[in-house]
């Protein structure tokens, strides 16, 4: 239920804004880590919403995180990472998933593709003019 010092040190931003990247990796009330290897090769997280049955947003889970390193791609580690937060979900009570991924990861969202995920929608990125 809490992230690493290792899962963090795969995270360029999350160690830009720690404290930040804290209260929001760690912020739901069922949020779950996964960490393959030592030293750390991969890894993702997930989160549930909701708390049970009777709460609609229950039966969904939020897979955001999963990283690979990129001299450990291609070798199985992003599914073995899906199917332990996807695992860990269904131990809470999760019937669907949803996850996130950089549109420009091509070789993530070809897995994902190949596993039943399509895409819902995409985000769009406001940033403040140069010297604001």
């Amino acid at each position: 239920a809490s992230v690493s010092d290792a899962w963090l040190a795969t995270d360029e931003r999350a160690a830009a804004h720690l404290d930040d990247a804290l209260a929001v990796l760690q912020g739901p009330d069922q949020v779950g880590f996964v960490e393959v290897g030592s030293p750390l090769v991969a890894r993702g997280r997930v989160a549930c919403a909701g708390d049970g049955a009777a709460d609609w947003a229950a039966d969904w889970a939020g897979i955001t995180d999963v990283w690979v390193s990129p001299d450990h791609r291609r070798q199985g580690l992003g599914l073995v990472v899906l199917d332990a937060l996807v695992e860990w979900a269904a131990e809470r009570g999760a019937t669907t998933a949803y996850l996130q991924v950089r549109a420009d990861n091509a070789p993530a969202r070809a897995l994902y593709d190949a596993l039943g995920f399509r895409t819902h929608h995409t985000y769009r990125y406001l940033a403040a003019p140069a010297g604001q």
